[in-house]
């Protein structure tokens, strides 16, 4: 099944992703 081993590369990308934002978003109330 492929899906099983993508299925932990998404969450990666997508913790990546969060983790992304969430920088953006303390950039923006730190300036």
């Amino acid at each position: 099944m492929h899906r099983r081993r993508l299925l932990p590369i998404m969450l990666i990308g997508a913790s990546l992703l969060w983790k992304r934002s969430l920088q953006l978003s303390g950039d923006e109330t730190t300036s």
